[in-house]
């Protein structure tokens, strides 16, 4: 039970992430379109947005809870990960 208090005390003094920036030219792709297109689960797609070392990419607050990713994000991450790259 402590460790999950802190662990949402060290959550709360986080500093906030700027407010996204989103090319009206983008498309914001949501969760079911990441997972079909990138073939990972969505236990796996949090578990990397979790992750600070990982380089998947940034998700951008859509309101309330919702959330996405530029398309444009995504794409140079998967060319970042090359011919038959592990995603």
């Amino acid at each position: 039970m402590n460790a999950h208090i802190v662990s949402m005390a060290a959550y709360r003094s986080m500093p906030a992430k700027a407010p996204a920036v989103i090319n009206p030219n983008d498309r914001v792709m949501r969760l079911p379109e990441m997972m079909e297109r990138s073939g990972l689960a969505r236990a796996t797609i949090y578990r990397r947005m979790a992750d600070p070392n990982d380089d998947f990419p940034d998700s951008v607050p859509l309101g309330g809870r919702s959330i996405g990713w530029r398309e444009s994000d995504f794409n140079m991450w998967i060319a970042s990960r090359g011919q038959g790259g592990r995603i």
